[in-house]
C-alpha cells in the first residue's frame, strides 16, 4: 500500500503529500548534514537537478528485496540495496540495474563491493523509512 501511495503522489508531483507519508516515522531523506530539516523542503530544493520525484517512480518500478534492519523487515528498492555487499547481490538483482545505471556506475559498485545508488525502504508495517539519493 505504501509503495502504491508513494508512486501515485510522485507521479502527480505532490511533494507535500509525499512528505506527509514520510513524517510519521524515523524517515531518512539525506545523508547530507546541511540538507533542509524537512523532506518536502529538501525535495523542492533538489527536484530541478536531481528529479527526486522521477527517481521515486523509477525505483519503485524495480524489483524489491526484503532485509532485516534492527529486528524489523524492510522492503528495499532496488533489490540490490538490500544486500550487505555487492558480492552477495544475486545476478538477477544486478541485471535489474542495467539501463538504470551506467556501466561506469556498475563497475564502481563492483570496485567498492557495495551498492552505492539510490534506494527507498518501506518497513513491513508500512512505515516509509528512507529515500536516499546519493550525492545530495
Amino acid at each position: 500500500d505504501m509503495r502504491r501511495a508513494i508512486a501515485e503522489l510522485a507521479v502527480t508531483c505532490d511533494i507535500d503529500g509525499l512528505a506527509d507519508l514520510a513524517r510519521p516515522g524515523g524517515f531518512e531523506w539525506s545523508g547530507n548534514p546541511n540538507a533542509p530539516g524537512d523532506p518536502a523542503e529538501y525535495w523542492r530544493q533538489i527536484e530541478p537537478g536531481v528529479g527526486a520525484l522521477a527517481a521515486m517512480v523509477d525505483l519503485l518500478s524495480l524489483r524489491p528485496a526484503a532485509t532485516e534492519i534492527d529486528g524489523e523487515q524492510v522492503w528495499v528498492w532496488p533489490a540490490a540495496g538490500a544486500y550487505d555487499s555487492w558480492a552477495e547481490t544475486p545476478a538477477g538483482d544486478r541485471e535489474d540495474l542495467i539501463g538504470y545505471f551506467t556501466g561506469e556506475d556498475l563497475a564502481r559498485f563492483e570496485m567498492e563491493d557495495s551498492y552505492l545508488g539510490q534506494s527507498l525502504g518501506v518497513a513491513e508495517d508500512g512505515d516509509w523509512r528512507w529515500l536516499i539519493l546519493p550525492g545530495n
